[in-house]
């Protein structure tokens, strides 16, 4: 039975803007407590129990892991001991900092309001099964121009949050032509291993890069 709080399971893209918004939160000053990130069917089927034909409320009304199962989501407390589920204002002001960095928030649904929950799915747009599929990733669109003045206004955790979003856009795109063929030269030298070719780096990563250049 797997029942996981390790951010790290979720899938690389989720996990990235999860970090992100956990980042927001902290500069909201927002104490957040991620409770659950990757479960399986066998965990889900005893929350689904629960309030059915074992003891406690009902929880959940699915019966297989969907989401949770493919780390395409995580629920979160607050981190305080007695009110981890008691401040209705605490997951209102995380929800909304949630969607920002592109997750649905349970907290807007009708039928079973979950406000711990967040999931990577433009905001409902994609079903679990379209969004479990291996290379599929939901695609954003930018709500407002991003000027140079709207980035010096931006605070540190929010800049984090966009390179995120921006390297989740840049991720999905293939090199091709002249820069595969460059990119193909510089890993048969030793450069660099190629891994990741549309993320950033930092300096010490270019410098090293540099470095085994000259050499060469």
């Amino acid at each position: 039975m797997l029942n996981s709080r390790d951010i790290s399971l979720l899938r690389d893209d989720v996990e990235a803007n999860c970090r992100a918004f956990l980042e927001l939160c902290k500069a909201e000053g927002l104490p957040v407590l991620v409770t659950q990130t990757v479960r399986d069917n066998e965990y889900q089927a005893s929350l689904y129990a629960q309030g059915r034909t074992k003891p406690g409320s009902i929880v959940t009304n699915t019966k297989i892991a969907t989401y949770h199962g493919d780390g395409l989501a995580f629920d979160i407390c607050k981190n305080v001991k007695g009110q981890e589920y008691s401040d209705a204002n605490f997951f209102k002001r995380c929800g909304e900092i949630g969607k920002k960095v592109g997750f649905s928030w349970g907290g807007d649904w009708k039928s079973f309001v979950d406000r711990p929950h967040f999931q990577w799915d433009e905001y409902g747009k994609y079903s679990w099964n379209k969004n479990k599929k291996p290379g599929f990733m939901p695609r954003f669109e930018v709500d407002e121009m991003i000027t140079e003045k709207s980035i010096r206004d931006m605070d540190d955790a929010a800049v984090i949050a966009l390179a995120n979003r921006i390297q989740t856009v840049l991720g999905r795109q293939e090199s091709v032509g002249a820069l595969r063929a460059e990119l193909d030269e510089a890993v048969a030298m030793g450069i660099t291993d190629g891994k990741s070719p549309k993320k950033f780096c930092t300096r010490e990563q270019a410098a090293v890069m540099v470095k085994r250049a000259i050499k060469r």
